[in-house]
């Protein structure tokens, strides 16, 4: 019986030459020098889309306020409780979590970086983003925002070990929202968005390491 690939894992890669190297990839380079200025902006524009996800996320999904974590450094900062529950009903897992920042730039402060790991590559995002709108809207507006910066990645191991990364959402996805990312983005860089998107050679990068055992 074939051995089925486990879907792709959300990945966080905050390093700035990552973001160049993808601004190749995609045709939606960084500027050398500025780029947090130039995505700062982006964000700031994103700001009242993201809010308005995670108000639907605590309207209709479950979540609320984390009040441990209200300050100035969060754009928002939300939980729920996880839905996986032991054979006694118990809740084995910690809460679901999900916060932004209040500016992109603490994406990329290594003190911060830990915290920001935790929650891409934490239980939100593989439990909610196939089936909860908000989530999958969230995490492609970030990946519009600053291609590269979160990824789908994928692992092949049947010879050598083959990974695979998206770092845009679907065309459709992009083509659905089309009004919003021109607002937020202006009509070239949606351009560009839209052509990346529905191209592998765009949106995908793969590497490869040989097998060790390999002649």
């Amino acid at each position: 019986m074939p051995k089925t690939s486990p879907p792709a894992q959300v990945e966080f890669h905050p390093e700035i030459p990552n973001l160049h190297e993808w601004g190749g990839i995609t045709g939606i380079p960084c500027q050398d020098a500025g780029i947090l200025k130039e995505l700062e902006g982006y964000y700031t524009k994103a700001k009242p889309h993201l809010l308005d996800l995670s108000h639907q996320l605590i309207g209709s999904h479950g979540f609320h306020q984390d009040q441990s974590e209200k300050n100035a450094h969060y754009l928002f900062a939300i939980e729920r409780e996880s839905p996986y529950k032991s054979e006694g009903g118990h809740n084995p897992s910690p809460d679901f979590r999900l916060r932004l920042p209040s500016e992109i730039s603490s994406f990329f402060l290594p003190e911060r970086r830990t915290e920001w790991q935790m929650i891409f590559h934490g239980a939100v995002f593989p439990a909610m983003r196939f089936d909860t709108g908000p989530v999958k809207d969230l995490l492609c507006f970030l990946q519009c925002i600053a291609p590269g910066l979160v990824v789908l990645s994928s692992e092949d191991d049947r010879r050598g070990k083959v990974v695979t990364q998206r770092a845009l959402p679907n065309q459709d996805w992009v083509k659905s929202k089309e009004k919003v990312l021109r607002a937020v983005f202006g009509d070239e860089r949606y351009h560009k968005l839209e052509t990346a998107s529905g191209k592998l050679e765009m949106s995908f990068r793969n590497t490869f390491e040989p097998d060790s055992d390999s002649p």
